[in-house]
């Protein structure tokens, strides 16, 4: 008998033993997988953050293009009237 409470409590054990370190694991992937969230979201915005920059980039390039065109536009039509030789 005392036999059969020894495998019993071995067995117990050996199960606890395997349950802690399942949750062991599965803890550690808990923790993996919140950092990989924080550096992918933290990439997110950087290159959205980059993304607009450029756009802003790319819009003050227009509007400096197109004020030019007016300048240009503007000193074309007073040196060259409409209809006119050209």
């Amino acid at each position: 008998m005392p036999a059969l409470l020894v495998v019993a409590a071995l067995a117990a054990l050996t199960v606890a033993g395997v349950a802690l370190y399942r949750l062991h694991q599965l803890r550690r992937a808990l923790i993996a997988e919140r950092a990989s969230a924080r550096i992918a979201g933290r990439m997110q915005a950087r290159d959205l953050d980059a993304f607009r920059r450029r756009v802003a980039e790319l819009m003050q390039e227009r509007a400096v293009l197109a004020e030019a065109e007016r300048v240009l536009d503007t000193a074309l039509a007073t040196h060259r009237p409409e209809g006119g030789p050209s």
